[in-house]
């Protein structure tokens, strides 16, 4: 461990510096103080800056934190150096609210976090440090704090270094506890549009909601009803494992009961699967009405899933598109270049004249300027939509 005058703004970090048992070509990687078999164990320093002049909060509260979450890191490397960074931050964080509870320097990252919940926890390293919210919901009411240990043990049986396992290795992680991902994850969200620390909401709640910087979610959008509205209709964009919040206010309708007895508002979830091979979408509804369990209705969740033929469908959309823009290079060289025998103009020649001469035939050059190209993009755009819906 290092103390240095670090630059403004950082805390501490750690730094792999070699594989372990970087001059043995047979264990290169596996850390020789564990049992296990490692591949991309790491060395690794530590830096702690020499004062916390100028950073918010009481100085020796931010050493400690620190302390807590570059040790932990530390110990992240000691398993998997290249693990993805969300998770090494997320847990780093969990691992400084363990240890120093009463501090709550976490809360920095929460906010950030729950403004912005349409990101998924896994989003990038940054947003990591707010998802160790994530870890905590799930200690606090599903598992013991030796969940955050045994995703570390499994994370070693993937080899980082080729792509993220890091979801992987969570939903093996809370299979191992008896736990499913979808579940859970679903619970969460519920759990982050209730912000309470009621036990009556048992694995709704948080333990120390009360005193988290923020008391509702950020709301992606709020809707009063007037008395004679009969239909919403909600546009909303999220990444997987995201959620989006919707307040609807009611006090101006007709609508008094809603959530008891038969609802009187029905909510209905569609989805146009334009990004993901594999979707489900899930909606919750939560009343206000009382400050109980029974306000939540997870009976209410729908479930969106594709069916195997749409990934076809994506395959045909990507392959439409990649063909529009080889008609707008084709275009451009022709309009630039004007060399027959250039080796690529040649190949786009041979790609998309079959396409192009029929549509000349119907539709010929207006003033000289050729309008096959345009008719061919247009064509294939409204193709593409009518496959994607």
């Amino acid at each position: 461990m290092y103390m240095f005058n670090l630059s403004a703004g950082y805390y501490g970090y750690v730094q792999g510096e070699n594989y372990a048992q970087s001059d043995n070509i047979v264990n290169r990687g596996n850390n020789e103080n564990s049992d296990a078999v490692e591949q991309n164990a790491m060395v690794s320093f530590m830096a702690i800056r020499n004062n916390y002049s100028g950073f918010s909060g009481n100085e020796l509260e931010n050493l400690k934190v620190t302390s807590a979450h570059e040790f932990f890191h530390a110990i992240q490397y000691g398993y998997d150096g290249w693990e993805f960074g969300w998770v090494k931050e997320a847990t780093a964080v969990w691992m400084e609210e363990y240890i120093y509870d009463e501090i709550n320097d976490c809360y920095q990252y929460l906010s950030e976090f729950l403004e912005n919940t349409y990101d998924p926890f896994n989003y990038d390293t940054d947003h990591g440090y707010g998802s160790y919210i994530y870890f905590s919901y799930i200690t606090e009411n599903w598992t013991p704090d030796s969940f955050i240990k045994n995703y570390w043990e499994n994370a070693i049986s993937h080899n980082s270094w080729d792509q993220d396992y890091s979801i992987q290795t969570l939903t093996e992680t809370m299979e191992e506890a008896g736990l499913d991902f979808t579940t859970v994850t679903r619970d969460f969200h519920i759990a982050n549009g209730l912000l309470s620390s009621d036990p009556s909401f048992e694995i709704y709640a948080y333990e120390e909601a009360d005193s988290f910087p923020m008391s509702e979610p950020s709301f992606a959008e709020i809707i009063v009803l007037a008395e004679d509205d009969t239909t919403i209709e909600i546009s909303s964009w999220m990444g997987s494992f995201a959620s989006e919040y919707f307040l609807i206010l009611v006090e101006d309708s007709s609508i008094v009961e809603t959530g008891s007895g038969d609802c009187c508002i029905q909510v209905d979830l569609y989805s146009d699967y334009a990004a993901d091979t594999n979707v489900a979408a899930y909606l919750t509804t939560i009343t206000s009405g009382d400050n109980s369990m029974g306000a939540i209705f997870t009976s209410n969740s729908q479930q969106i899933e594709r069916a195997d033929a749409d990934s076809l469908i994506l395959v045909l959309a990507s392959m439409l598109r990649l063909f529009s823009l080889m008609l707008v290079i084709y275009a451009l060289l022709n309009w630039i270049i004007r060399d027959e025998h250039h080796p690529v103009f040649r190949f786009l020649q041979s790609m998309v004249e079959p396409i192009l001469a029929p549509i000349r035939k119907v539709l010929p050059p207006i003033g000289g300027f050729d309008i096959s190209v345009v008719a061919a993009m247009i064509g294939i755009e409204v193709i593409r939509q009518i496959l994607l819906n």
